[in-house]
């Protein structure tokens, strides 16, 4: 599933709900887009097993 750019469109609380219900297994890979690394940050907890890449100028920094 992926999810581009919805801190843009959505307020961080639904945000937070829409992570919650698909962290389970039944949704396999999440891909989320953003512009802004500390929406990610806030919302996802290091142990959710979530990996965050930055990606700019097209390489993974």
């Amino acid at each position: 599933m992926l999810l581009d750019d919805i801190f843009d469109r959505l307020d961080s609380e639904r945000v937070e709900r829409i992570v919650e219900l698909v962290q389970g297994e039944e949704f396999g890979q999440i891909f989320i887009t953003d512009t802004d690394r500390q929406h990610l940050t806030e919302i996802l907890k290091p142990n959710d097993g979530a990996k965050i890449f930055h990606v700019e100028n097209g390489r993974i920094q």
